[in-house]
């Protein structure tokens, strides 16, 4: 049976292992039972970059990943695990060239494996296989790999020959109606330009969502009246008579564009001093092994990266606000975060250690994201579409966390940041 793209299905039976466990024969199962197995290897107790327990975990992976010629479903899967979980090499700031190109190269066969890089699939098809999350998976991995070896002089044949590759997948990526549709018309030169929000959110500009965007009514010109002079009848709300002007998509927002930016920096003081009293007595470091522990693997280490969530999902994460009233009564009180359906909506105290980093990433469901700097050492900043930022204490930074962005922390103290994502201001689902 000849598929879109060319491949051909290998005949029914084709039998592939993990660690002596037959794997389905479909994507989304190989995914899942690679994920929970390199969990559980993660979670073993001796799992760290480069560790010999790691090694052999790779080394699975690796045996998984040479049975993908002849069985092609399983390269999406291999691809992600490469991704998530063997993305540094040791301890350090090194990123595994050997395992993100071999990511690379199974993202790709995933493509051609469900015909996503055929012009003519049909929409449902392409919809129905994530075919645009693929695409920038496979941009992504050459192009962030690239612009880290440039910055290494020893590195810069190899980072050319990464930036030549993805240039190439972009290429490939321009000539796709369906990923140019699916973008609305949205003008990119360059996969970094790229962010999930235009998906949802194509025109110029829109009706904000919440009553916190009206504030900024008055200060657009024609663009948006006075509330306190608006006709308002009961079946209309001030926000009928307000337009956010725009751009509605971009990598970093201009603070004052966002009304939530100047309320946490009010209260940054009341955020670090509670944030300061759960380090000092070392209650932070039991709440988060205590309870959530999730997005290990961003990091070279596994206590490297820890989130503390405040409020999530229109919820007080009760057991964390007994020990910061202050701060979770002040974040409760705002619709953009307590009134936001999106996944993950909220906020949480974020610590990174020092000389570590984490990996490229972009998040798919329309949602902003704000850092408020608390602690903020030299050595660390974020790039995200491109775009370069660093923080300061007491300054909010507004992003768009759908743009493919990482961080770089080389400095010689933790940085600590109260985060959060947050409804975007032309979402108007509830």
């Amino acid at each position: 049976l000849v598929l879109w793209g060319g491949l051909r299905l290998p005949a029914v039976g084709a039998e592939v292992y993990l660690d002596g466990q037959l794997l389905p024969e479909d994507e989304g199962g190989v995914m899942d039972r690679l994920t929970s197995w390199l969990d559980q290897q993660q979670w073993s107790g001796d799992w760290s970059s480069g560790s010999a327990a790691q090694k052999a975990a790779y080394g699975k992976v690796v045996e998984v990943a040479n049975s993908a010629s002849s069985a092609p479903w399983v390269a999406l899967g291999v691809g992600q695990a490469l991704l998530l979980y063997f993305w540094w090499l040791g301890d350090g700031l090194e990123v595994n060239i050997e395992a993100a190109r071999l990511s690379l190269s199974m993202h790709w066969l995933s493509i051609q494996y469900v015909g996503c890089n055929v012009p003519e699939l049909p929409a449902d098809l392409w919809q129905h296989h994530h075919c645009t999350w693929r695409w920038r998976h496979a941009a992504m991995i050459p192009s962030e790999i690239g612009a880290t070896l440039a910055r290494r002089p020893a590195a810069l044949r190899l980072s050319a020959q990464l930036l030549r590759e993805a240039a190439t997948v972009e290429a490939n990526m321009l000539g796709l109606p369906r990923l140019v549709a699916a973008l609305g018309g949205h003008r990119w030169s360059r996969a970094a330009e790229i962010n999930s929000n235009a998906f949802s959110f194509r025109s110029s500009s829109c009706k904000p969502r919440h009553m916190g965007w009206v504030a900024l009514c008055g200060l657009r010109g024609e663009e948006c009246s006075q509330p306190g002079s608006l006709p308002v009848t009961p079946d209309q709300s001030v926000l009928d008579f307000c337009r956010f002007p725009g751009p509605v998509n971009r990598p970093v927002w201009p603070r004052a564009d966002v009304p939530l930016a100047a309320f946490l920096e009010a209260h940054a003081a009341t955020f670090r001093e509670e944030l300061e009293a759960l380090l000092a007595d070392g209650r932070f470091h039991g709440l988060y092994w205590g309870g959530e522990v999730s997005l290990t693997q961003f990091a070279p280490r596994l206590d490297d990266w820890q989130m503390l969530s405040l409020v999530k999902n229109r919820q007080r994460v009760s057991r964390v606000c007994e020990h910061t009233p202050k701060s979770c009564e002040l974040l409760a009180s705002r619709a953009e975060l307590m009134g936001c359906a999106v996944g993950d909506a909220g906020a949480a105290f974020a610590r990174l250690e020092a000389r570590s980093a984490l990996r490229p990433h972009f998040w798919n469901s329309p949602r902003l994201g704000f850092h408020l700097g608390l602690r903020t050492p030299p050595g660390a900043r974020m790039v995200v579409g491109g775009q370069e930022v660093t923080w300061e204490e007491g300054r909010a930074t507004i992003f768009d966390d759908t743009y493919v962005h990482s961080v770089l922390h080389e400095g010689d103290e933790p940085r600590l940041l109260l985060i959060g994502w947050f409804c975007h201001p032309c979402d108007l689902r509830g």
